[in-house]
């Protein structure tokens, strides 16, 4: 047996060795119950004899007092509207994300923390931008109305109304809701329900009685200010921030950029979904089915690479019917990270905001490979050491013919010199 062909069995030898030796197999014998994960605690409060979601709602919550903002020609003093009632913030906990929810706008996002991915200083990657206000926010658009937005306006929480409530989603789906009252009988009410396993939850918006008022041709759903950099080498977040939407009956989404020069664009078109992404993470608004059209304003601040972002706002537009006495509107909605099985599994070509290259097939085959021994190993470092020696594995019969091809070059100098 040659030299070479002895390494090679030695490597595959320490290979073998390392995956039995962390694979949880080997750690079960060696310490029962080391690898055994940890239940999710339950709060009873939340508990329920059927896994259906549930919402939970307070009986008590007063109503608000009506708000004159729709169909009333007498102008809106926007500012004693807003100060109707108090805030009320609901942080919402699931093994996946801690997500900060307040009733401005009838819930808007103001912090989503992922539990599983930390920053260079290992605090949780948090995804909402700085500064960014309204994220979820509400339009009412044409006609008259110039586009009126619930943002600074207060909902009725159907928790309560304490300043704030830790709402866990463990084992079970669970749901909570806001009301927005907006005069001559017209309300929004907007339903929050979270999943224990997912980083998508669901937004239905149910518009009660606007065939009362004048609110406008489209009403639209929001996301501001794109997606937080999360990484310490802005440059790198700066290069991948992008905008995507799918739309027609295109399979790819299309990608739109952004530059100093602020840009504020309508794509009229069927839109399937409207999304942005940083270099690892995403954020995604889904209608429940195809709507009439989007409106984008992207721009990036001025200043150095490193101390510069690309905002993307956006605002997904459905056009609702203004004689019905109830419509409705809704989305899914998902932050959280640019991983390609996960999103692959919506069947919605969310995995093509990726960026492959021109490596994609190869780029590809070698992250289903790491998943695959991520299973049995779970340690990347490991799982690199391993992928490695596959690699070696795999180049060995071009490495052999290459040595061989070497060593008749070598034996033929002689004969060649002499010839010389």
């Amino acid at each position: 047996m040659s030299e070479q062909n002895r390494t090679l069995i030695a490597i595959a030898l320490m290979g073998l060795i390392l995956m039995v030796f962390f694979s949880d197999w080997y750690q079960e014998q060696v310490s029962p119950g080391s690898t055994a994960k940890e239940k999710p605690y339950i709060e009873s409060s939340f508990a329920s004899e059927s896994d259906s979601s549930a919402v939970v709602e307070n009986e008590e919550t007063p109503a608000a007092s009506p708000q004159r903002l729709l169909g009333d020609e007498t102008p809106v003093d926007d500012t004693s509207i807003s100060q109707g009632g108090k805030e009320t913030n609901i942080i919402v906990s699931t093994p996946l994300f801690e997500m900060h929810i307040s009733n401005y706008g009838g819930g808007t996002l103001e912090k989503v923390f992922l539990n599983d991915y930390l920053t260079k200083d290992s605090s949780r990657v948090q995804l909402i931008a700085e500064k960014s206000n309204g994220v979820l926010a509400n339009q009412f658009i044409g006609y008259d109305i110039e586009d009126f937005n619930t943002s600074d306006f207060l909902g009725i929480s159907s928790l309560g109304e304490n300043d704030i409530y830790d709402f866990p989603v463990f084992g079970r789906s669970a749901s909570f809701s806001f009301e927005l009252n907006l005069g001559s009988g017209a309300k929004l009410i907007r339903t929050f329900t979270f999943y224990p396993d997912s980083f998508h939850f669901a937004l239905e918006q149910e518009l009660v009685n606007f065939d009362q008022v004048n609110a406008g041709r489209y009403f639209a759903t929001s996301w501001a200010g794109g997606v937080a950099p999360t990484e310490k080498n802005r440059k790198d977040d700066l290069y991948y921030s992008e905008m995507y939407a799918l739309l027609g009956d295109d399979s790819s989404p299309t990608d739109y950029s952004a530059d100093e020069e602020t840009e504020t664009d309508v794509q009229t078109a069927r839109t399937r979904w409207v999304g942005a992404r940083s270099k690892y993470f995403t954020a995604i608004l889904i209608p429940s089915a195809p709507v009439s059209e989007f409106k984008m304003v992207r721009y990036q601040t001025t200043g150095s690479p490193d101390h510069s972002v690309k905002v993307f706002d956006f605002d997904v537009r459905d056009s609702f019917n203004r004689r019905s006495a109830v419509s409705r509107s809704n989305f899914r909605v998902y932050v959280g990270p640019l991983d390609y099985s996960i999103l692959k599994e919506y069947n919605m070509s969310f995995e093509e905001m990726m960026n492959w290259g021109w490596f994609g097939i190869i780029g590809k085959g070698a992250l289903w490979v790491f998943k695959a021994l991520y299973k049995v190993i779970p340690n990347y470092g490991i799982v690199l050491i391993l992928f490695s020696i596959l690699v070696k594995l795999l180049l060995a019969p071009l490495t052999k013919k290459q040595f061989s091809s070497t060593q008749s070059m070598q034996q033929a100098q002689p004969k060649i010199a002499a010839f010389k």
